[in-house]
């Protein structure tokens, strides 16, 4: 009852941010409205070819595995995924992440930033009995207060934080911050996985294609050097 609880690190915002909400995911996310005129453009489409890359493009046996159509919608369906992940994690995002990337910088920001109303706050909120513990400090302080020992709201008896730090330990209020950012990163569990699915499929699909010219381009370097031998 009292064990703290959670997803996995690798399902938390934080870890899902690198991958949904980097430059180069953005980047990206811009590729869908080009590749719908190049995948709906019978004239571009006839005319485009990967063949040159390779070094074989009056040969009928193609080096590719792929041909070019399919290339194209592997990039354009992958960059949709990724521009569906990407706009999944820019709305759902918790607000701790636009601070800090994991829970000792928010508990720094915290402490330098937050003001005393907003600390009474946090702390309200986190010993509060519907809160789901994440952290090992906040499942010992629920054994306490089910021990007899109830948790008194220390920010509620001064008028300043300055009042506060020097009369209540710091630390108190950083293990506060990191159950607090800890919770938000567990927030909306779905749409994390969602995010997380869509943009791994989407960088995969994009990579295939990449791999296929990649293996065309060291086979025709390679084809050749025999020929020089």
């Amino acid at each position: 009852m009292f064990e703290p609880r959670g997803d996995p690190k690798w399902l938390l915002w934080n870890f899902i941010e690198p991958i949904s909400n980097s430059n180069l995911s953005k980047l990206i996310a811009a590729i869908p409205v080009i590749g719908y005129l190049i995948l709906f453009n019978d004239t571009i489409i006839a005319n485009i070819e990967f063949s040159f890359l390779s070094g074989s493009r009056n040969v009928e046996v193609s080096d590719f595995v792929l041909p070019a159509k399919t290339k194209l919608q592997l990039v354009f369906l992958g960059s949709v995924l990724i521009l569906v992940s990407n706009s999944l994690f820019r709305v759902f995002q918790p607000s701790a992440l636009r601070n800090a990337k994991d829970e000792f910088s928010f508990a720094n920001h915290v402490i330098s930033s937050y003001t005393i109303a907003e600390l009474f706050s946090m702390e309200q909120s986190v010993f509060d009995r519907d809160w789901t513990p994440r952290t090992l400090f906040l499942s010992a302080q629920r054994k306490n207060i089910e021990r007899g020992y109830p948790h008194t709201l220390r920010s509620g008896y001064y008028s300043t934080k300055e009042e506060l730090f020097r009369k209540e330990d710091e630390d108190l209020f950083r293990e506060i911050a990191y159950e607090w950012f800890l919770n938000e990163m567990n927030t909306y569990q779905k749409t994390r996985v969602v995010t997380l699915v869509f943009s791994v499929l989407g960088f995969l699909l994009i990579f295939i294609p990449s791999l296929d010219v990649f293996q065309a381009v060291v086979r025709d370097i390679f084809e050749d050097f025999i020929e020089l031998l």
